[in-house]
């Protein structure tokens, strides 16, 4: 789902806070910030109830059924399981180990998501980071960016074991656990409602009263214990933010309600990479000042232009930008002379009207130097495409400055890739951009 310009315009607010305001949101991860590398917990207990059934010479169709029928009802927890299937910590370890780390090449990696949470942190943006998943993928993604982190798995590093918040550069807590300490995890509904450690509810609260929360991945269903102390105790200091892709369950839905929070309707990696992207360049440029998005899109195109696959959320902000372009009054104008006139002094004179639609060919222009610079094949038929339709055929009735005006994103957008397919020596680029012709344009 491509961000709308509401979520988009917030998200850059919301960057501007971060980049302000360093160290003062944490963040709080679910399961969705880790998929598809590692599956859900839930997802992990009933392939091992499985294999257990399997063991047992029995091919259930309802694993945690079968479980069921043996244990008098009961659900399988952690605790009681990996009890019945491992005598020892090691062996615990040993049988969860390759659902979090990597023993082959294929095996889980930090995504995109996690990279993007750890560029925050070397911006110094975000501190504290809550997450509810068993896997070490954030803290893999934080040590390739040169951070170590504090990391918390269990209760008993909390309190007087544990530095200070502000004095610690990342601090990330595993609230439901970690897989290293299988003795900790929680994850059903019967572990996750007996409610926490009396030391992690204390940090819990110390960071729900000081930190702004962008939450991110979490469902908040299976967890009542969680979503009381974010609903008792947010300070309410900054607006909480909630990410995510689909419907928010109805217990999210009443959490974001009752705070008064904002819900950003995109993915982990969409949302938190323009984050980081936009609190990137706002770094770059010294900014002290909410800033234009200029530098935020042509940082969030670079990113996007170095994966192996051309990323479709490049392409829906490129093209989102055109159609606001195309909806500008300058580039409205209507061909008859006389509506044309008056169109035209709704806007001033030529000299401002020419001004306005060259600032706000800015945006547009820095993804086509982008695309230019680094595209090709597919990015520069887009570019193509654009230029093209702000190429339109001209009436020979109309006024040669109102002419001029519209043709204006046409050229900047031709010249911003031109040059900078020209300074990237893609020639082949260079080529295609220079034969481009709209037939039926009036203007030489």
């Amino acid at each position: 789902m491509p961000l709308t310009e509401r979520d988009e315009d917030y998200l850059l607010s919301l960057a501007f806070s971060l980049h302000n305001n360093p160290g003062a949101y944490a963040l709080l991860l679910g399961a969705g910030i880790s998929m598809p590398e590692v599956p859900s917990a839930w997802g992990i207990l009933t392939e091992l109830v499985a294999k257990q059934a399997e063991a047992s010479g029995d091919t259930p169709a309802d694993a945690l059924q079968w479980y069921r029928d043996r244990h008098n009802g009961a659900d399988p927890t952690y605790e009681t399981f990996l009890e019945e299937m491992a005598q020892t910590q090691e062996e615990r370890q040993r049988m969860l180990l390759r659902y979090f780390e990597p023993t082959t090449g294929d095996g889980p990696q930090p995504t995109e998501t996690h990279r993007a949470i750890a560029r925050l942190v070397a911006a110094g943006s975000v501190r504290v980071i809550l997450t509810l998943n068993f896997d070490k993928l954030l803290e893999r993604a934080l040590l390739d960016e040169g951070i170590t982190p504090t990391v918390v798995e269990t209760p008993h590093k909390l309190g007087k074991r544990l530095p200070p918040l502000h004095t610690v550069r990342c601090c990330v807590v595993h609230v439901h656990g970690d897989y290293l300490s299988p003795m900790s995890m929680l994850n059903t509904e019967k572990e996750l409602g007996q409610g926490y450690h009396r030391k992690l509810t204390k940090f819990l609260r110390q960071v729900l009263e000081n930190y702004g929360l962008v939450i991110a991945g979490w469902s908040s269903t299976y967890d009542p214990v969680l979503r009381d102390l974010i609903r008792d105790e947010y300070s309410g200091r900054y607006t909480p933010t909630w990410i995510e892709p689909n419907d928010p369950s109805e217990q999210a839905t009443n959490l974001i309600g009752l705070l008064n929070g904002r819900l950003v309707r995109a993915n982990g990696e969409d949302a938190i990479g323009r984050l980081a992207d936009a609190v990137e360049a706002m770094q770059a440029a010294k900014r002290t000042q909410h800033p234009l998005s200029v530098t935020t899109a042509a940082e969030t195109a670079k990113r996007e232009l170095a994966g192996e696959r051309v990323s479709i959320s490049l392409h829906d902000t490129f093209h989102t930008q055109l159609e606001r372009l195309a909806k500008r009054p300058e580039f409205t104008i209507p061909e008859d002379p006389q509506a044309a006139t008056e169109a035209l002094q709704a806007l001033g004179d030529v000299a401002g009207a020419t001004r306005s639609a060259t600032e706000a060919c800015a945006v547009p222009a820095a993804l086509a130097a982008c695309i230019g610079r680094w595209g090709g094949g597919e990015t520069v038929r887009w570019l193509s495409d654009a230029i093209i339709r702000f190429s339109q055929p001209l009436s020979p009735a109309m006024n040669q400055e109102i002419a001029s005006l519209s043709l204006i994103a046409s050229e900047i957008l031709l010249y911003a890739g031109g040059v900078a397919a020209t300074a990237g020596a893609r020639w082949d680029d260079v080529v295609k951009l220079l034969a481009l012709r709209s037939p039926q344009c009036q203007r030489p």
